[in-house]
């Protein structure tokens, strides 16, 4: 072949790396702009009729938990944990979900698999009440009058702290429904709230209740279940004082046999639980039980936000999982995680 020859075949195939680079570069750039490539982005506004010129944002979540490596080996171990519990028997389902509160990083397990909250929606209502006390402060100096229901079926008891057929403010009863769980002080607070107040709060929060709510339906995530806990936090919703008091109030909930068992006295947790027991038709036969605890552990440096929901038939048993995995988290944020953590501040704020 001559040189001609030998040139114009060296420019044909020059030309077709070029022009098959530039088509890889237009489909890679078309691809990464696909919204079905990228992570879904959820952001929770307040929607206030209050404000005509803004609309807050309360939080926002994107991401997937694979964009945080350093979370990598703590996933590992809860899969390999809820692996051995789940086929042992001891639970038929386990969720988690943890997230660092100050960078936003997170990492779960069947994060996004729905369980019956139960008593976790609480703080919810303690949210709403503390919001409507934004607007009218007198709400929670109003007495409410409380009926004592003696015929508590529940498994796990709280402390007896009220009489029945008393008036107590507004906020003596979202201290006893917080702190010790009381089901009869929640009764009397959802009876003297508006209940369209109540659920745009629940809107705004992005928490759908099922229409036939009869308490037995599984609708709430672990991760979805975050965005209460998130929202005080940021300080997003409530005031920053509000917020601050909630978050306080939940650190002083009676329950320790979930995520505080295990964990060192000096460490501070807000937080929630929730049971369930599901009964059959003849309203004797068990047929499951849930169990769940979720909040914020103050770890300096580090707070995290960690939430395990469990099914199973035991709570024992369930009481066990949501220990383990707590102390399973807490000793991997004390050996490794809080010590590559910014120092800035314990409580800055996150989306």
């Amino acid at each position: 072949m001559n040189k001609k020859g030998i040139i114009k075949n060296f420019s044909i195939i020059f030309s077709s790396a070029i022009l098959g680079a530039i088509i890889f570069h237009f489909y890679y750039v078309l691809k990464s702009q696909n919204p079905t490539n990228q992570p879904k982005l959820i952001v929770a506004r307040e929607n206030s009729a209050n404000f005509k010129f803004i609309n807050p944002i309360l939080f926002t979540d994107t991401g997937s938990k694979n964009d945080y490596p350093e979370l990598k080996n703590l996933q590992n171990n809860i899969q390999k944990y809820i692996s051995s519990q789940t086929n042992s028997g001891n639970a038929s389902d386990i969720s988690v979900y943890i997230r660092n509160m100050n960078s936003g990083h997170w990492t779960g397990v069947n994060e996004n698999d729905t369980y019956a909250p139960a008593s976790m929606l609480k703080v919810a209502m303690l949210i709403a009440y503390k919001k409507l006390s934004e607007s009218d402060p007198t709400v929670l100096n109003k007495n409410l009058f409380y009926i004592k229901n003696l015929d508590n079926k529940e498994y796990f008891k709280s402390t007896d702290s009220l009489q029945g057929n008393q008036s107590y403010t507004a906020s003596e009863l979202i201290n006893d429904m917080i702190t010790r769980s009381g089901n009869d002080s929640q009764d009397a607070l959802l009876k003297n709230i508006d209940a369209t107040f109540l659920s745009e709060v629940y809107d705004d929060l992005l928490i759908t209740l099922p229409h036939d709510n009869n308490g037995d339906i599984d609708f709430l995530s672990p991760k979805a279940y975050s965005w209460l806990f998130r929202t005080l936090y940021n300080g997003a919703y409530l005031s920053n004082a509000d917020s601050e008091n909630s978050l306080s109030l939940l650190s002083q909930t009676e329950f320790d046999q979930g995520l505080k068992s295990g964990l060192p006295a000096w460490i501070t947790v807000s937080h929630k639980f929730g049971e369930r027991t599901k009964l059959a038709d003849d309203g004797i036969t068990v047929t499951g039980r849930e169990l769940h605890d979720c909040g914020i552990v103050y770890y300096p440096n580090y707070p995290y936000f960690i939430c395990v929901m469990t099914k199973g038939n035991d709570f024992n048993n369930l009481e066990n999982v949501i220990q383990s995995i707590s102390k399973m988290t807490f000793d991997e944020v004390e050996l490794n995680l809080a010590e590559t953590a910014s120092t800035t501040s314990t409580n800055a704020p996150t989306d």
